[in-house]
């Protein structure tokens, strides 16, 4: 075909060069000198039907068994490539769903970041608000709470307080039934939620040797409560782990509520990833149903999404052998001094940004998926992260609890 494509260009300048361009093959060298002359004085004369007669005359014998061979080969290619499905390559997913579509849900929890209570308004569809207030402190106490009606007084919904604590060790003090900090902890969480629908425990640093103490207070804590809702804000699990705090089969027999927060899949310090995928979500789900009561199961949906670097050079603390080492590497020369004889020393690299995150596309996705694995409640974190287009898409069923 290369060939064929010279012949015809340089048709219209003269067969010469086309008996040049063919003889430098050596197969056809003997036969396109002896056929100069003629094609020569025919070079004004050739037409569609002698254009056949030259290939067929210089070509055949040699070249059509090389493009013979080219054109299996170029089958064979083909016929291998197109047997395999290629993978999902950047646009290749579709949209399959209107943009008036939307799945009705019994519950939905959406969560409101204490001193931005304005994130929230009425009108969004929500059954259940999760007020996530200050942590226990660092000497054990619980932060008082502003009352309820100060932020939510025309909410429709349930408000519940939630509980958080950032310390492991502090963590294991408090459930420590020996020590009295147990029950004075429990005694100020019943004090600080009196005002509210309910209490939700989100202690995400529970030591798994705490299992059993932990069950314990929240028995306690449930006792106490009385008539209110104590719900409980757990990692993603896809399998029952021989030793874990947060075991879903016995947590679900204490616990009226459990919010599954099925997020960061990927996180700061991990590979770039989505935060939550559907695939690892579905997984997610499916052990959550094993394991916990439909009526008492919340999974859990992220609004927020992160960036990642693919620079690790900054942000850390080195040794004087590893920063000779960085500079011997980027051909450091311009060293500086302050004036108390400090060095240091200025690096400018290329830097790539990853981000991935989720839109109003990606969140109802996987809110489908949600609904046909008969999930019949979703939380939200966090209220004011998110695209507010998502929410045409959520309608609370009516049931006989939220009528």
């Amino acid at each position: 075909m290369f060939f064929c494509g010279i012949f015809l260009w340089q048709r219209l300048k003269g067969t010469r060069s086309v008996c040049f361009c063919y003889a430098k093959i050596p197969e056809v060298k003997t036969a396109a000198l002896k056929s100069s002359v003629f094609a020569r004085q025919k070079a004004t004369r050739i037409q569609k039907e002698d254009f056949l007669d030259f290939l067929k005359f210089f070509c055949y014998p040699v070249y059509m068994k090389i493009f013979f061979k080219l054109n299996v080969f170029f089958f064979l290619f083909l016929l291998f490539s197109c047997s395999s499905v290629p993978k999902a390559k950047n646009g290749d997913f579709k949209k399959d769903f209107s943009e008036d579509e939307t799945v009705e849900f019994e519950e939905l929890w959406g969560y409101v970041f204490y001193k931005r209570e304005d994130s929230y308004t009425p009108d969004l569809p929500l059954t259940d608000i999760g007020y996530f207030t200050e942590a226990i402190s660092a000497f054990s106490e619980v932060p008082a709470p502003p009352p309820k009606e100060k932020y939510f007084s025309d909410c429709p919904a349930k408000v519940h307080l939630v509980t958080s604590c950032d310390s492991r060790s502090q963590t294991h003090l408090l459930l420590l039934p020996e020590l009295p900090l147990r029950n004075k902890i429990i005694d100020d969480l019943i004090e600080a939620s009196k005002t509210y629908d309910g209490l939700q425990v989100d202690w995400e640093l529970v030591s798994p040797e705490d299992d059993e103490n932990f069950i314990e207070f929240l028995k306690i804590l449930k006792s106490k409560l009385g008539e209110k809702t104590l719900s409980i804000a757990i990692p993603a699990r896809i399998r029952t782990l021989s030793k874990d705090a947060y075991n879903y089969e016995k947590l679900a027999k204490v616990a009226d509520k459990i919010i599954i927060m099925a997020y960061d899949e990927h996180w700061a310090t991990s590979k770039p990833g989505p935060i939550a995928s559907t695939d690892w979500c579905k997984k997610i789900s499916d052990y959550a149903k094993s394991q916990i009561p439909p009526e008492k199961l919340v999974m859990g949906l992220s609004f927020y999404g992160r960036a990642w670097r693919d620079d690790t050079l900054g942000g850390k603390a080195y040794i004087y052998p590893t920063l000779q080492k960085i500079m011997e590497e980027n051909k450091v020369k311009n060293h500086r001094r302050d004036e108390y004889g400090v060095p240091s020393f200025t690096i400018t690299k290329k830097l790539n940004i990853t981000a991935f995150y989720d839109d109003e596309t990606s969140l109802f996705v996987r809110t489908k998926m949600y609904a046909e694995n008969e999930i019949k409640a979703l939380s939200f974190w966090r209220i004011g992260q998110e695209d507010e287009a998502y929410w045409k898409h959520l309608k609370i069923k009516e049931t006989e609890e939220n009528k």
